[in-house]
């Protein structure tokens, strides 16, 4: 499309489907006027995926967690700029529990044979959880992961788990791994006739000692940082 740079992709394998989704394009596009984190294209196209009756396993990747909010409060970082991403649960509460109920109403359609997986990065720590329908009693398996390279920051900022507005829904992750990482998914879809089976794990590597990155480096001579003093 001309009117847009988002990099939405889908990849059909047989009865797996990978719905690689774009939180920023639309905003690139628009600029901050858009009312919703997906445009009209990448929400047709996970409805298509969804009416789709060959797919069993549905994974959702994007470039922004999908359910975590901050800790009130929370002042350990004065610039928001430097906090992390926002994530679909804070910025578009509403657009995410269409998300949530449509994914859920679709694996409760066929259950226990259809499963949903949320994958997500970009904060600095890894942890695996899952969110749970309390309507439908379901749950489905979700994934912060990375970096691979990159500095591993602490969650003090964010809930680990959290019931979000109206109560349906609630997360809950593990406690995140401090090292680098990254997620494996592996599917059978021929382990049982009725229900395919699906494991999420974090994969970790120490970060080597003494790595340190450029903006850790100490303060210049007689810069307010280094007399002690919080610049402007």
């Amino acid at each position: 499309s001309k009117t847009t740079v988002e990099e939405c992709s889908v990849h059909r394998l047989g009865g797996v489907c990978v719905v690689a989704l774009d939180s920023r394009g639309v905003h690139l596009s628009r600029g901050d006027s858009s009312p919703t984190l997906l445009s009209a294209l990448q929400h047709s196209a996970l409805h298509d995926t969804l009416a789709d009756v060959h797919y069993k396993v549905v994974i959702l990747a994007c470039d922004m967690p999908f359910v975590l909010e901050r800790q009130q409060g929370f002042h350990g970082l004065k610039s928001a700029a430097r906090q992390g991403p926002r994530s679909w649960s804070s910025s578009h509460p509403e657009e995410l529990e269409t998300l949530l109920v449509s994914l859920f109403e679709w694996k409760h359609a066929q259950y226990p044979e259809r499963e949903v997986v949320l994958v997500s990065g970009g904060l600095g720590f890894g942890t695996v959880g899952d969110i749970c329908d309390h309507r439908l009693e379901l749950s489905i398996p979700v994934v912060i992961t990375g970096p691979t390279l990159g500095r591993v920051c602490e969650p003090a900022q964010w809930k680990m788990q959290s019931t979000l507005p109206g109560g349906r829904f609630s997360y809950a992750y593990r406690n995140p791994v401090d090292s680098w990482n990254f997620c494996t998914i592996a599917i059978d879809l021929a382990a049982s006739r009725h229900q395919p089976t699906v494991e999420v794990q974090l994969v970790d590597a120490p970060v080597p000692e003494g790595t340190a990155w450029p903006d850790s480096a100490p303060p210049p001579k007689g810069s307010a940082a280094a007399l002690g003093r919080s610049g402007p």
